[in-house]
């Protein structure tokens, strides 16, 4: 079975299994299948709970995973008793606190409804709405902006390998590595990811950027040739040498190039000045390194004036 759908592979063939036994005991053994009740089909649901719980300790160690299986039980407990209290005094206008020990008269007048089964998806929804509530009143309440909801996809899974390719580590060379956290960089032009070396635990940083070569760059004399963005950045490293301009910054920079890069063809002269605009922005001698070279300053003056443009602005 390919490691992608090992897990859900996994669920079905045991949850075939459950269903079939269930539907025999019913038609041959109803005593048994009646005094066993929903035991049986719960089954189903602890493999999809192990299994979540599997396709984590899979991918780490030991401490987390225990971590992880700690912090899961504890917070299904919560939840569902969260859940089951809820629903208990909407739909019935009790709290049952243990045994026979129950707070009652909470709700003079209470909904069938709740104590359903589509009850517990309905008081879900309304605890998430609650709790997506509580954290916009209280954003706003310390003056920030209210949460968005996260975009889920494969950069927030700890589930399966994909989109966290294995990658050689800088200390061993050995390509066995996981992800410990992935996160949006650089204005959302790139996704920043953090990783560990399962061999000799180095830990590195390696970044997912939009590429751009299929764009060409026409020259001045007519030729063109494919967009590079190593290219770009070598330009500016050398402009910047010797400058306190961090290595961060001069990716920014050129995220904010390729992100200007919309057409198919674009010329040489319009990547420069994008350049130069970014470099203006961040370090005013290495603008004036790169425009020297760039406009072909032959003399003081030019330099003067360069300056004096900048002292203006």
């Amino acid at each position: 079975i390919p490691g992608a759908v090992h897990i859900p592979c996994y669920i079905v063939i045991i949850a075939t299994f459950v269903t079939a036994i269930d539907l025999l005991m019913q038609a041959y053994l109803p005593d048994l299948s009646a005094s066993l009740g929903i035991f049986i089909p719960l089954i189903v649901v602890n493999c999809i709970i192990l299994g979540r719980a599997e396709a984590f300790a899979c991918k780490n160690g030991v401490i987390d995973s225990l971590a992880d299986g700690l912090g899961s039980g504890i917070g299904f407990a919560l939840a569902l008793s969260l859940i089951a209290a809820v629903r208990e005094v909407c739909g019935a206008g009790t709290l049952t606190i243990w045994g026979d020990l129950a707070i009652k008269g909470l709700n003079p007048g209470p909904v069938t409804l709740a104590i359903l089964p589509a009850g517990g998806f309905i008081v879900l929804g309304l605890l998430l709405a609650l709790i997506n509530r509580l954290g916009e009143w209280n954003a706003r309440r310390h003056g920030a902006p209210a949460p968005l909801p996260v975009n889920l996809d494969c950069r927030h899974c700890t589930m399966c390998p994909n989109g966290k390719e294995a990658m050689k580590c800088p200390k061993c060379g050995v390509d066995d590595d996981k992800v410990l956290d992935s996160r949006s960089a650089r204005d959302g032009a790139a996704i920043r990811r953090r990783r560990e070396c399962a061999k000799c635990g180095c830990r590195f940083t390696t970044y997912e950027e939009i590429d751009r070569d299929e764009v060409l760059v026409v020259k001045k004399d007519g030729r063109r040739e494919a967009f590079d963005r190593s290219k770009v950045d070598k330009a500016i490293r050398h402009a910047c040498g010797k400058r306190p301009v961090s290595d961060e910054q001069i990716r920014t920079m050129i995220d904010h190039v390729v992100a200007h890069l919309e057409g198919d063809e674009e010329p040489s002269d319009k990547i420069a000045d994008l350049v130069m605009g970014e470099l203006h922005k961040v370090d005013e001698v290495a603008y004036i390194r790169f425009a020297s070279v760039y406009r072909q300053f032959k003399d003081v003056a030019q330099f003067l004036s360069a300056i004096t443009e900048i002292v203006k602005k």
